[in-house]
């Protein structure tokens, strides 16, 4: 390895310049002396000059439009692919970016005595309302069981007409019950090589249920709740090596701590929420690299 590791932030073209938290990370790792280069996960020029090969370690942060089009979803899976076989290091490693990119892999988490909601695929709004009735649930919310960021997902209410044109994804639609409790705020514990580093709690807009920053809720940092912590960790051992960064999203409800989503593709870790988050993104990807 030369005296400068090369270290690839992996994002997408709206993101580059970085966002203020990858810059961040990218600036403390420029400060212990790596060589930081940004790019966008679909940029053919990258892989056709060598650019992984040349890349000391790959750090998927923000490609965040993967979802946003039909055929993206399977594009990204070619890279892991090529940069399985490419790559000297990867992070997180392609089968954890692969599992983590298929929601309905929330389900292999309750033998770990995690408390998840009940997940159903379904084809459509008509199947999804079927299935809704056959359940008793008077409100769902269905999503890609390939997506992010909030993109495709509603709410269904089996008490009003609901006129919701889906997009075209990849891939099915998962339903879920809809829990009310996510008013009080979605809370995102934030970890790096598997330990708790800090917390977020998203609290939706008026009149919105949705905590995606795109859906403009309110953000803050709060100590990290111990139910939330001891969740997280259940979690990681369902991988053989801790993840780089993973993000663990839940709510509580009547008191217990309900799992939502674990975020380890590319999960917003809110480091201008906690500065110091990136130094220590930082100094565990240089164990990784020095591994």
């Amino acid at each position: 390895m030369s005296s400068a590791p090369t270290v690839t932030i992996v994002t997408d073209r709206a993101h580059i310049p970085l966002s203020a938290g990858d810059q961040a990370y990218a600036d403390a790792m420029e400060s212990m002396g790596c060589h930081v280069v940004p790019v966008s996960w679909n940029d053919p020029a990258w892989r056709q000059t060598g650019g992984p090969t040349a890349s000391d370690v790959i750090v998927f942060r923000s490609p965040w439009d993967i979802w946003e089009q039909p055929g993206r979803h399977l594009e990204f899976l070619s890279l892991l692919d090529h940069l399985e076989h490419h790559a000297k290091c990867v992070l997180n490693h392609p089968d954890v970016l692969r599992w983590g990119l298929d929601k309905e892999t929330i389900s292999d988490l309750t033998p770990l005595g995690l408390n998840v909601p009940p997940s159903l695929q379904v084809s459509g709004v008509s199947d999804a309302l079927s299935t809704m009735r056959a359940k008793g649930w008077s409100q769902s919310v269905i999503k890609p069981s390939n997506g992010g960021s909030g993109f495709g997902v509603a709410l269904l209410d089996n008490a009003r007409e609901n006129k919701i044109q889906l997009p075209e994804i990849d891939g099915s639609w998962l339903l879920q019950p809809f829990y009310p409790e996510i008013a009080k705020g979605e809370l995102n514990l934030v970890l790096i090589d598997g330990e708790p580093s800090h917390m977020i709690r998203k609290v939706p807009a008026e009149n919105e249920w949705r905590s995606n920053w795109k859906f403009k809720p309110t953000w803050t940092l709060e100590p990290i709740a111990p139910k939330v912590a001891e969740a997280a960790r259940k979690v990681m051992k369902r991988f053989s090596e801790p993840p780089l960064y993973a993000r663990v999203d839940g709510i509580m409800v009547d008191n217990a701590f309900l799992l939502l989503e674990v975020e380890v593709v590319s999960p917003s870790l809110f480091i201008p929420f906690y500065p110091e988050a990136a130094h220590l993104l930082a100094t565990a990807t240089l164990r990784h690299i020095n591994g």
